[in-house]
């Protein structure tokens, strides 16, 4: 559940506005994790006219596995079937995931919020029919392209 962006049904579509978290970050940055805080502050971020913004994403891959230092989530984010471009998010130290929604129709990616928590950080992402939530240490957020 995200805590500060508001999301809203209309009846012909949604009504995204994440200017509460906007206004939040400034207050809680410093107390996320490298990683988490970079992501989080990045002017693209929240810009629905950049490339660069998290909406409209959708669920391309998610990998979990065990490396010794914990465990470790790998999801990647994808335009689209036609675009190679996506976001890799790799969080360390999981200590909670939580997949809500019926697998391959999650839908796109609406916004997601990163909040602090002891030990790391919180990432919600909110998709049109479902919610993936990630409790970790910290996590890395890379653009790149398939393949």
């Amino acid at each position: 559940m995200l805590q500060f962006i508001t999301i809203e049904s209309t009846g012909t579509g949604f009504l995204l506005d994440p200017s509460a978290y906007l206004a939040k970050l400034p207050e809680i940055a410093a107390a996320l994790p490298p990683g988490a805080r970079r992501f989080a502050s990045d002017p693209a971020h929240y810009d629905f006219h950049d490339e660069h913004c998290v909406k409209d994403l959708k669920v391309h891959r998610l990998a979990v596995t065990h490396p010794p230092e914990g465990l470790a989530v790998e999801l990647v984010l994808r335009w689209n079937e036609v675009s190679d471009e996506i976001l890799t998010l790799s969080y360390r130290q999981v200590s909670q995931l939580r997949l809500d929604g019926e697998a391959g129709r999650l839908g796109p990616v609406q916004l997601d919020e990163t909040l602090p928590v002891p030990g790391g950080c919180t990432h919600t992402i909110q998709l049109i029919a479902g919610v993936v939530a990630v409790t970790c240490a910290d996590f890395e957020a890379v653009w790149g392209r398939l393949g």
